[in-house]
């Protein structure tokens, strides 16, 4: 919500957060599509999605119903289009590109105001990436986390203004109209004509890939949680969730828009991981130990995806990927 008052949006402007937020939302789809392949799956499908407005907050990740309590203020059809991708230690990947077209927009009292969320006609692209940490867990029963944003991509026609009913702003408008239209993640084969757009979106990413594969590489495959150093391990995953914040940021040309996703899922995986390590470490716990192990191959995995999809980008460009020295993380 680009510009709303925060007092509106939580509860608490100090602490955002799921439990302070005024504006949640709930859907459900129908699957109307799909695509197996041995470890890559294209799911399409459609449904509703609303949004809904709590005044008292309250909503929590433990109770998903919580998130469609309050006043229904929105609705949207939702087109949906996700990849679903299974890595080798059974960790699923999600990517989607999804499409909404908002159908109406209720008015709501908040303060003595009236307003409306948006209004029917807006047309939102919905772009995130996930995964589940139930490794080995089936796709059609997966809980998958979700980080991600929604782009306005047509504003629609705006409805005539009504007595005392505020507009409550949705988010910001794309670039361009056209990024409305379905798309199906794809790895770039030839960007030679697409160089000048790529940067400097290239350049930073190649630095950014750089820094996490040197950070993963402090981690010896044959360490143990005696060999390794707790606080170092905190710094070291306090820097990769920098990373993935910058690289979710980053404005990714479309032709660069799945590598960017896939990024921002392989540093957030490998940020996971060096928590878990971090904290097995500090609790001496074999368990939570191999889980972050198991972690931060997958992180390590999705990066050397991303990485190899980068080289061919760069090497159309003239960008070139080097390889970081590393040190160890010892205790």
């Amino acid at each position: 919500m680009i510009g709303a008052d925060q007092t509106i949006v939580f509860t608490d402007q100090n602490v955002p957060s799921e439990s302070s937020a005024r504006f949640t939302y709930a859907g459900e789809a129908a699957i109307t599509g799909r695509d197996e392949g041995e470890e890559v799956s294209q799911v399409r499908g459609s449904g509703t999605l609303t949004i809904y407005f709590n005044d008292r907050g309250g909503a929590s990740f433990s109770d998903p119903a919580s998130f469609s309590r309050g006043t229904p203020v929105a609705v949207a059809q939702l087109l949906v289009n996700d990849t679903l991708e299974r890595t080798t230690s059974g960790l699923l990947v999600a990517v989607g590109e999804d499409e909404l077209a908002q159908v109406s927009a209720e008015p709501f009292a908040f303060g003595g105001e009236r307003y409306r969320f948006g209004h029917a006609g807006v047309q939102e692209r919905l772009l995130f990436t996930g995964s589940d940490t139930r490794v080995g867990a089936p796709p059609a029963a997966a809980t998958i986390g979700l980080a991600g944003s929604i782009v306005v991509t047509d504003r629609g026609a705006q409805p005539a203004a009504a007595e005392n009913l505020k507009a409550t702003p949705v988010g910001e408008a794309a670039a361009s109209p056209e990024a409305s239209r379905p798309v199906t993640p794809v790895v770039v084969a030839s960007p030679r004509g697409d160089c000048a757009t790529l940067e400097p979106w290239l350049g930073d990413a190649v630095k950014r890939a750089g820094r996490v594969a040197a950070i993963a590489g402090e981690i010896p495959e044959n360490a143990t949680s005696d060999s390794l150093d707790a606080d170092e391990l905190r710094r070291l995953a306090s820097e990769l969730s920098e990373l993935s914040k910058d690289q979710r940021a980053a404005e990714a040309p479309d032709a660069a828009a799945a590598i960017n996703r896939l990024l921002v899922t392989a540093f957030s995986t490998d940020k996971r991981g060096l928590s878990l390590l971090a904290a097995a470490v500090a609790d001496r716990d074999d368990a939570v130990f191999a889980q972050g192990q198991t972690t931060l191959h997958d992180g390590n995995e999705l990066l050397a995806r991303a990485n190899g999809q980068l080289s061919r980008l760069s090497t159309g460009c003239g960008t070139e990927i080097g390889t970081p020295q590393s040190g160890q993380v010892a205790g």
